[in-house]
């Protein structure tokens, strides 16, 4: 997960840098409702929220090794 910390900073300094503000959470949450049909639950300890696109009930992060 350190890969997905360390691109959320890239990601959240290209947009800042190019005149993107940030929602608040509020709106932030309404618009992942509409688009994904999730709600993000505030009080959850999880740092992130995985949606499957092909099993709506696959709600875990999945992660594949590389092999060389």
């Amino acid at each position: 997960m350190q890969e997905v910390d360390a691109m959320a900073q890239v990601v959240n300094s290209i947009l800042k840098s190019n005149g993107f503000t940030e929602l608040s959470n509020e709106d932030f949450n309404l618009k992942i409702k509409y688009i994904f049909g999730r709600i993000i639950n505030p009080n959850s300890e999880n740092k992130y929220l995985y949606i499957n696109h092909f099993d709506k009930c696959i709600r875990g992060i999945i992660v594949y090794k590389i092999m060389e």
